[in-house]
This record gives C-alpha cells, sequence and structure tokens, in this order.
C-alpha cells in the first residue's frame, strides 16, 4: 500500500511559454490532488512569460485559501526578474 503523503514537486522547465502553459496547468491540477506539500522548481528558468507567471500566482493563490502548502523553490534569476517586473514577488512568498 502507498501513500499520497509525500513531497510533490513541480518542475519548470528552462523555457516556459504560452504554447506549454496548459501542460503547466494540467500538472499543477495533477499536484494539488495530492496531499502533502508542493514544491516548484523554478532553478532552471531562463524565460518564462506572462500567461505562466499568471498560472503561478493563482496556484500560490488558491493554495492560500485552501490552506495547502505551495513553496517555491530555488528560483532562477530570471525567474525572480519576472516576479518582480510583473509585481507577484510578494504572492511567491519572495519578499515580506
Amino acid at each position: 500500500m502507498t501513500s499520497e503523503f509525500y513531497d510533490e514537486a513541480i518542475r519548470l522547465p528552462a523555457v516556459q511559454t504560452i504554447e506549454t502553459v496548459k501542460l503547466l496547468h494540467e500538472e499543477i491540477r495533477h499536484h494539488f490532488t495530492r496531499l502533502g506539500p508542493v514544491s516548484v522548481d523554478a532553478s532552471q528558468v531562463e524565460s518564462i512569460d506572462t500567461a505562466s507567471m499568471q498560472l503561478l500566482a493563482i496556484t500560490f493563490i488558491s493554495a492560500e485559501q485552501v490552506t495547502k502548502t505551495i513553496a517555491l523553490h530555488e528560483p532562477s534569476p530570471e525567474f525572480l526578474a519576472a516576479s518582480r517586473l510583473l509585481g507577484l514577488s510578494r504572492i511567491f512568498g519572495l519578499i515580506q
């Protein structure tokens, strides 16, 4: 018997665009059906578009509303820059 209580990781690809946002949405939905915390690994991000950032922001807001633990793991400099540019740093827990 396996337990569904374990850490989940969503690994963002180096290039995240509108063309891949549907796949990201499906992965997020999959991870949210599991028990336990979710980690978003943004360490490999070299380029990320607004649609993807918006989807991630909605994910973090939704997690907070349903008290699901979600955390950003090792955001790349490019992810951090996009987050600042779009005013999403606070949502991702990058600033208090």
